[in-house]
């Protein structure tokens, strides 16, 4: 097997998927107040006053992303790092604190406002959506556009991957399911409104255990470096997915009510337990653990004659 590092490439494309997430926040926002005006008739007095409108979930979503993204990005001078730091926190005050509603003569809906009530809580729902799925298209088009122009950094030697063919299927395949989900929206919104927040809602957590028993089983197989961390690392990892697991089955399984609640704060939880553990396992820019490949007098794993440039 192919020994390996961590190479700047991780964090170099990890840099620029936060970048293009911050582009996809900014057009799903406006995708979304477009498709308010358009089906409205009606232009509000600013951005902030589209809090009052179907667009109201996009907006507060998007700046929230917006300003996580601004907090996340380290500016490359303490400077620009203070201001996009300070510019995140306060996009979080704009996003939770509304504006002034619009003034409105007439009916709240001859004036193109809402907001979610009782009776009337998905009536945004398909224009967020299709904002979402705009700005999903706009995201994978900027991603493609930049890799096309500057190809991914190679590590200082490979790191191994899954097999093509595999990655293409599994792109295929979320394709699929978006463009599915979007004809049921449109065809049949009610059977959509009813069952899309339960199945996306179990199915995300799905994905988050198997990233986390990805990860376990990644950590338990690498022989450790010296001065590595204890093993006991990788059991914490464990014990997350047992929990997060016996939880995602008891949430799926039990009806609404006070348990379901205490469920799924369980799995809230064991979502951030294992964010916590990782980001201490990986705070530095090496990897805790080596593959199977050439191993030096100390015992770690080295990398192959003339693998370092």
């Amino acid at each position: 097997m192919t020994p390996w590092r961590r190479g700047p490439g991780d964090e170099v494309w990890t840099y620029r998927y936060l970048r293009i997430g911050l582009v996809g926040a900014v057009v799903f926002l406006a995708v979304s107040v477009a498709i308010t005006t358009a089906t409205t008739g009606r232009w509000q007095p600013s951005i902030s006053a589209y809090f009052y409108t179907t667009s109201h979930a996009a907006l507060t979503g998007a700046l929230c992303a917006v300003g996580l993204g601004l907090i996340a990005y380290k500016g490359s001078t303490a400077t620009e790092d203070v201001l996009s730091n300070s510019a995140g926190f306060l996009a979080f005050i704009v996003a939770l604190v509304p504006t002034a509603r619009p003034p409105c003569a007439g009916t709240p809906a001859s004036c193109g406002l809402w907001l979610p009530e009782l009776g009337n809580a998905t009536a945004a729902v398909p224009n967020n959506l299709t904002a979402l799925a705009a700005a999903t298209a706009v995201g994978i088009a900027f991603y493609a556009a930049v890799r096309a122009i500057d190809p991914a950094p190679q590590p200082r030697w490979p790191a191994p991957h899954p097999a093509q063919g595999w990655v293409w299927l599994a792109h295929a395949v979320q394709a699929v399911l978006v463009l599915a989900g979007l004809g049921v929206l449109w065809r049949w919104p009610g059977v959509f409104v009813e069952w899309a927040h339960d199945v996306a809602a179990i199915a995300m957590f799905a994905a988050i255990i198997a990233v986390v028993a990805h990860y376990a089983w990644y950590s338990a197989r690498r022989p450790k470096r010296p001065g590595a961390g204890p093993r006991k690392i990788t059991q914490a990892y464990v014990v997350i997915v047992g929990v997060m697991t016996i939880a995602l089955v008891a949430a799926a399984l039990l009806q609404p009510g006070g348990v379901v609640l205490i469920v799924e704060a369980i799995l809230v939880t064991g979502f951030a337990a294992f964010w916590c553990v990782q980001t201490v396992d990986l705070w530095d820019n090496e990897d805790k653990y080596c593959r199977i490949g050439h191993t030096g007098s100390s015992g770690f794993q080295l990398p192959p004659p003339g693998a370092v440039g």
